[in-house]
């Protein structure tokens, strides 16, 4: 196949965009995650070892990590809005050059918050505007220059790409660490959103058409409550992964190169699993692959929690990384397709909402069980059950389609 025939096929899944402007906006969004994935799996056990350092507690420092995420979620939120009334006057893209202002300020923030747990704090409100901003634009911008009929291809093509720099960031970041210490992962994360924000550009942006309101949204999703519940069910998996599964491997194995050898391996599952899904989803619908991943999800998050050595730490994760991407991709697909069928803010606040919805559910549950029982593990247990939850979504919405 040749080269010309690939690049006329990316481009047909993004039929506005010219070839050259569909790879940019594809490798600022690859740049971006592997910045977001040294950020994420590691910044848990930057702010539980800085707390300790800081006098702390263990059961203290561990209320902190609660608190930190709780901060960027609230404030990730908040920052939608204001995404949504940028995008209406200025387009997408601005969005998601807007964002950098925010993690500019972030990286100092997060850096010297090690001696400094008030200016940890600030950087989690600051990396939550970040977030709130970037994924504004970033789907906002999908929506509108995407091909409907294809958005499953398009979906797996651009997460099969990030999932690649997803593999490759956690075990250097590890190395990093080793060597030079947290601070070096924040400084390569800076110079990553730097380079993504010049290579997206700013041309051939969209604006909003249409504005919104909290109470549209909640009305939305009180008429689609299995909809909803799924998306919280995707945000509480995503959360548990992202901030306890990160930390309580750091203090299984006390190592931040482990921590990330073990999440780089895994992800390659992941990578597998989203080169095929999204093809697939296009001729068969969602419904059998959220079926099929689903329980699978709910297993290993079981198996999760009675872990303790690093090979069935690695199959345990491998299962979810695979399962979890199936999921989520697929209800990616669907939230994309009801975001081009309707108001596109409407639909992207839905979707945030849900899965902000189920970020803040891990943490308050986690958070509880460490004040109840000193330990966040049975969040696990918890992420397991909810992980079902798709599940009786899409037999609602197959009995309704039939």
């Amino acid at each position: 196949m040749s080269f010309s025939h690939i690049e006329h096929r990316h481009n047909s899944l993004f039929y506005h965009l010219k070839p050259s402007q569909f790879f940019r906006f594809m490798m600022s969004s690859v740049l971006r995650i592997a910045a977001m994935s040294l950020i994420g799996i590691f910044s848990s056990v930057y702010v539980y070892e800085s707390a300790l350092a800081n006098g702390k507690s263990h059961i203290n420092a561990l209320l902190i990590v609660v608190v930190f995420y709780i901060l960027i979620e609230v404030t990730k939120y908040a920052f939608l809005y204001i995404g949504e009334k940028a995008s209406i006057q200025k387009g997408f893209k601005f969005c998601i050059w807007l964002s950098g202002i925010p993690f500019i300020l972030f990286i100092p923030s997060i850096i010297f918050g090690g001696n400094n747990l008030f200016l940890i704090l600030i950087a989690g409100i600051l990396l939550g505007g970040h977030a709130g901003l970037y994924w504004w634009g970033y789907h906002g911008y999908f929506v509108k220059a995407g091909d409907s009929k294809h958005y499953g291809e398009g979906i797996g093509k651009i997460t099969f790409l990030q999932t690649t720099a997803s593999v490759a960031a956690p075990i250097l970041g590890g190395i990093s660490i080793s060597i030079f210490g947290f601070s070096s992962i924040y400084v390569i994360a800076f110079a990553l959103i730097c380079v993504s924000l010049l290579i997206l550009g700013t041309d051939h942006d969209y604006k909003q058409k249409h504005d919104t309101s909290i109470q549209e949204v909640a009305d939305d999703a009180s008429r689609h409550p299995l909809s909803f519940l799924s998306l919280i069910s995707r945000g509480m998996s995503q959360q548990t992964y992202g901030v306890f599964w990160a930390l309580y491997l750091f203090l299984l194995f006390n190592s931040a190169f482990e921590l990330g050898a073990i999440t780089s391996v895994s992800l390659l599952f992941a990578a597998f699993a989203v080169m095929f899904i999204g093809k697939y989803n296009d001729k068969h619908g969602e419904i059998r692959a959220i079926l099929f991943a689903s329980p699978i999800l709910s297993i290993a998050w079981v198996l999760r929690y009675f872990v303790f050595t690093v090979a069935p730490v690695v199959v345990a994760n491998s299962m979810a990384s695979f399962s979890g991407q199936v999921v989520h991709v697929s209800i990616d697909e669907l939230m994309y397709k009801k975001a081009n069928r309707e108001h596109t803010a409407e639909a992207l606040l839905y979707r945030e909402l849900g899965i902000v919805g189920g970020m803040l559910g891990s943490l308050i549950t986690a958070g509880m069980f460490i004040l109840i029982l000193g330990d966040f593990k049975p969040v696990f247990l918890v992420a397991a059950l909810t992980s079902t939850l798709p599940i009786f979504y899409v037999i609602n919405h197959y009995g309704r389609s039939r």
